[in-house]
């Protein structure tokens, strides 16, 4: 969708594409319209896609081709940033209408009604806890406790009672659970310290609470859509804030930690689609919000970067020359991939 902007801003300002890609090079497949200029392909790595648009990148141009004008670097500079600018924005406007889905479809959310709530249900997993070796994950429904002296169900399992019955048992709790639709038992033994919030109860890592499913109607729904969006956008943009400002305080290695590649996106989006479609819809617009603000960083290779090199243009009054400008780009692409290869590699360690 991000590039589907850029491809519709190119478009109707008269600016050539040569190429719609999904995924990254090398190229699989390849597939020219009759009559069009552009080709759609599929490329072999399945990470984003891009759009190639004529004079983009910053290659030699001669004023005789016939298509010169109608090249990225012929257009305005207002047109230029309209073009760069215009995929944040789709991605912007998709995240929008995705937490407004979400309003509508239903959003779980916490509920002090044990007797109308839809159930008791994991809303997060501590890594390498007890509760994470015996397999629970965010959005498996909790029916029962079991300590050996006390067994709470129904109505009565609450977030206080469940930690009652963990941090009062002498050896090992038994939880029944469903998971995709079937009922079984674990047997989980709790630990000292595994919450970091109380180091010195005993506890399996697990935070479960009731929930209860709330749906907006039509207009409330678009409201929620834009509020939230508004919302989490400045916190998208404060979490990059902090990323950026720990990679200058010696911090680096514990930054890197807190990123996901592809693999760690694909798994949280498993545990948002457990829970709901509604926390699919949330968990992909934080994603498309995400995109917001890294893409317009001003690193080369990224829109920001992109834009900059616009705006120093103008102040100049001419092009920047094209080899700079192209291996700029091409540097930032590089150290891109090698970030996006790195938090790929800590995804693989993280979760096999």
């Amino acid at each position: 969708m991000h590039e589907l902007g850029h491809f519709l801003a190119a478009r109707s300002s008269n600016i050539k594409v040569t190429e719609f890609g999904l995924g990254l090079p090398p190229k699989a497949y390849g597939y020219t319209p009759k009559d069009s200029e552009v080709e759609y392909t599929l490329n072999w790595l399945p990470i984003g896609g891009f759009v190639k648009i004529y004079g983009e990148d910053y290659e030699a141009l001669k004023s005789d081709d016939p298509d010169y004008n109608r090249s990225f670097v012929k257009a305005t500079k207002i047109r230029q940033v309209f073009v760069m600018i215009a995929g944040v924005s789709m991605n912007f406007l998709i995240a929008i209408l995705l937490l407004t889905m979400a309003a509508w479809w239903g959003t779980p959310v916490i509920t002090d009604d044990n007797v109308n709530r839809d159930g008791f249900y994991v809303i997060s997993v501590n890594s390498d806890s007890p509760g994470s070796l015996a397999g629970l994950e965010s959005g498996v429904e909790i029916t029962s406790i079991n300590n050996g002296a006390e067994v709470v169900s129904g109505a009565d399992l609450d977030s206080e009672s469940f930690a009652r019955v963990i941090q009062s048992t002498s050896e090992n709790v038994e939880l029944e659970i469903v998971t995709n639709g079937k009922v079984k038992q674990i047997t989980i033994t709790p630990e000292v310290g595994a919450i970091a919030q109380a180091p010195d109860q005993k506890a399996i890592g697990v935070y479960a609470d009731s929930l209860v499913t709330q749906r907006a109607g039509f207009v409330e729904g678009i409201k929620i859509g834009v509020t939230d969006t508004l919302y989490a956008l400045g916190s998208v943009a404060k979490g990059f804030g902090g990323l950026i400002a720990d990679s200058f305080t010696g911090s680096g290695k514990e930054t890197i930690s807190k990123l996901s590649g592809p693999l760690g996106i694909a798994q949280l989006s498993e545990q948002a689609f457990s829970i709901g479609l509604g926390s699919l819809f949330s968990f992909t617009a934080f994603l498309s919000l995400n995109l917001v603000v890294l893409n317009l960083l001003p690193i080369p290779a990224l829109d920001g970067g992109r834009i900059l090199f616009v705006i120093i243009e103008a102040i100049k009054g001419s092009r920047l020359n094209p080899k700079f400008a192209g291996y700029t780009n091409l540097v930032g692409f590089a150290l891109l991939l090698i970030l996006m290869f790195a938090v790929t590699a800590q995804d693989i360690i993280r979760i096999f």
